[in-house]
């Protein structure tokens, strides 16, 4: 085996014998434990040990001391992988004289050289950065809608789902002794984000137990749809405006 070359050997006796039982009792805990660590040590092996060097060397992340008869090549070092599913996060030791913005201008070659789809930088600590490599997009397609809860199970507004992330999980909002501020561009799907929390809350609306005042200055454009969500909607701005907000309770 060559310098710099990782190898991986796993005695597969004692999974196999726990495995049934592992996945049957903690899915949860087997998935984190046993399935993520054993695909991460893979990828690193297969995906990323093997051809480090080569990588770093076509893509000019490397460094040269020595003369020309006697010239020594340094590599970035390969620490650890993270297997997510969707992505891989490659822990890298930096060389002298490099830093995050060096692998943010090779970030294409890199994605590229590993097979993935784009990679992201991201800074862990002097001379260490992640790489975030993506193979996929959990976002790609449509989510369906989920069923709403009863109105008599209430609403936790300390854990409002409503969606998912890029990393595949569910999205929470905290709505309780927040405020929450969406910002965008035309068109980035700002409002969508609003009527998800609004369908979330729409159990506790009904019940009275959750009550909702709108302001829409775009003269019921964005809001005027579901009027019958509101405790008060304003589509004008002005002196009803101020009515409206003298209404609230709070």
């Amino acid at each position: 085996m060559r310098p710099g070359q990782y190898s991986l050997w796993v005695d597969p006796a004692p999974l196999e014998v726990e495995r049934p039982r592992l996945r049957r009792v903690w899915p949860d805990s087997f998935t984190r434990t046993v399935l993520r660590q054993v695909r991460s040590e893979w990828r690193r092996a297969v995906v990323y040990a093997w051809p480090w060097r080569r990588v770093m060397l076509f893509t000019d992340l490397t460094k040269h001391t020595g003369h020309a008869q006697r010239r020594v090549i340094h590599y970035p070092t390969l620490r650890r992988v993270r297997a997510d599913g969707w992505r891989d996060r490659v822990s890298v030791k930096l060389l002298h004289g490099q830093c995050a913005a060096t692998y943010v201008a090779h970030a294409q070659e890199l994605a590229n050289s590993f097979g993935a789809r784009s990679c992201r930088v991201r800074v862990d600590r002097p001379r260490r950065i992640w790489l975030d490599l993506i193979h996929t997009d959990p976002l790609a397609q449509p989510l369906a809608v989920p069923a709403l809860v009863d109105p008599g199970a209430g609403v936790n507004l300390a854990r409002v789902v409503i969606g998912r992330t890029e990393t595949g999980r569910a999205w929470v909002l905290r709505l309780l002794g927040r405020h929450i501020l969406v910002a965008g561009v035309s068109d980035a799907g700002k409002s969508s984000v609003m009527w998800a929390v609004l369908r979330a809350l729409a159990p506790g609306i009904r019940t009275g137990l959750v009550q909702v005042f709108g302001i829409d200055p775009k003269g019921g454009m964005e809001l005027g749809c579901a009027e019958g969500l509101f405790q008060a909607l304003v589509c004008t701005n002005g002196a009803t405006l101020w009515s409206c907000w003298n209404t609230s309770p709070y």
